[in-house]
């Protein structure tokens, strides 16, 4: 059976990558974007980079806590003399070194520049802190060039608890359909009182004798339907109101949509007392108006309705805005123990070769490569990790994150041939007993 751990517990001995499968619970960013690693211009070519904390989620049971006390300053590349560029500045954790740390990513100089890609792998992973454009020639940077790029959700973004986002689009998709069904329904009304009050202006006509009472029902049953079309239009206007109110609420987050449920639901119960109101109205309209006054009850009622309707969708959408994201896939678990050689080798693109070994091929490696390392045995545990100059090649041609220590030589897999040599760190350790 596999090991399964209980954190923490007495009498228990406990590792690393406990500690880190405990730590896996939040999401990756910064916990403030205030306070923590804030980027400044510092004068010349320099910039400063503040204290703070951040935490990185790399694969599903490892989550890391990085802290920096104090704040650094950096001093960026000289910017290109003739075209503008992009850099970044990030927070990057390497599982390889086993540390976090700042780095410098220099974007490609071009007339219409983007910034540079950064790394989300178990191996390494960036939060981007800042964008820095760097026009062509300046000669040093000012605040206006950095933006801050801790918020963005794709790039760093503020440390939760689990949740990876609320999906307010289907709510709000759902709440406009329902309120624009009411609006329809409203509006089909409206145009049904009027044609009752045409209907009872026409009865007058009926009988010369009641020519002095039609014209008073008529007038009264204009009053009416004029009344119950001002209410009518101060409904939707509620609704429209409490619309906005809640769906904004809704996308910012649940608690701030319940309370605009509530706005939501006080709002159409007064607009459904003056539709009243508009009802008690309609009826002192005398007994020969008696089909105006029926249709403009219907009104009435319809408004009342709409806006019972439309508190009832308003609550649904705001009862429904609690999801849990999924933390992400799980990989591999890291290297350990003592380092005993460290190599600085390079794949070069000609020494690749298909491979034979059926595992590999069931991966999607169908290449390897045997690189000679003195001293490397089986019995030692290879880790690699690649240079920053070699990671867009590697991640091209889909190096694989294993490599296999053998007798005089390490062999790694990818699942094409590489475009270039790819440079890397080679670490071979103890092997540790499971």
């Amino acid at each position: 059976m596999s090991k399964i751990v209980l954190y923490p517990a007495n009498g228990f001995d406990f590792d690393a990558t406990d500690v880190a499968a405990y730590l896996a619970g939040l999401t990756s960013g910064v916990f403030s974007g205030d306070e923590d690693f804030p980027v400044t211009a510092a004068g010349g070519l320099k910039v400063t980079v503040g204290a703070g904390r951040g935490w990185v989620h790399p694969s599903r049971f490892t989550g890391y806590s990085i802290t920096k006390r104090e704040a650094d300053t950096l001093t960026m590349p000289l910017a290109d003399p003739s075209l503008p560029r992009i850099d970044r500045i990030v927070m990057r954790y390497d599982a390889g070194a086993r540390a976090a740390s700042l780095q410098v990513l220099q974007g490609t100089a071009s007339s219409t520049p983007t910034a540079p890609t950064i790394s989300r792998t178990e191996l390494i992973y960036d939060l981007c802190l800042a964008e820095i454009t760097r026009p062509a020639a300046a000669a040093s940077i000012t605040t206006g060039q950095i933006t801050d790029t801790r918020l963005d959700e794709k790039l760093c973004g503020i440390v939760r608890d689990g949740v990876t986002g609320i999906p307010t689009d289907e709510l709000l998709a759902a709440a406009r359909e329902r309120i624009s069904a009411l609006e329809e329904k409203a509006t089909s009304s409206a145009a049904a009182a009027k044609d009752s009050a045409e209907a009872a202006k026409s009865s007058e006509t009926k009988s010369a004798a009641s020519e002095k009472a039609a014209k008073t029902s008529e007038t009264a049953a204009k009053r009416a339907l004029q009344d119950t079309e001002t209410e009518h239009t101060a409904a939707l206007q509620a609704i429209a109101q409490a619309r906005t109110t809640a769906l904004n609420d809704v996308a910012n987050s649940t608690k701030t949509a319940t309370i605009a449920a509530n706005t939501a639901t006080q709002q159409a119960t007064a607009a459904a007392g003056s539709a009243s109101a508009a009802a008690t109205k309609a009826g002192e309209a005398s007994t020969s108006a008696g089909v105006a006054k029926a249709d403009a009850d219907r009104a009435e009622k319809a408004s009342t309705n709409a806006a019972n309707a439309a508190m009832k969708a308003l609550k649904e959408a705001a009862a429904s805005g609690a999801f849990k994201g999924d933390p992400g896939a799980q990989g591999p678990q890291g290297p350990s123990g003592t380092i005993i050689r460290a190599y600085d080798i390079s794949l070069a693109a000609s020494g690749w070769k298909a491979t034979s070994d059926s595992s590999a091929k069931s991966a999607g490696l169908a290449y390897q490569y045997d690189a000679s390392v003195s001293g490397c045995t089986s019995a030692l545990e290879p880790s690699a990790t690649i240079r920053l100059e070699s990671v867009a090649v590697a991640q091209k041609a889909g190096l694989g994150s294993i490599c296999q220590s053998e007798s005089g030589y390490c062999r790694f897999y990818a699942a094409k041939v590489p475009s270039a040599a790819i440079s890397l760190r080679l670490l071979l350790m103890e092997r540790i007993p499971t």
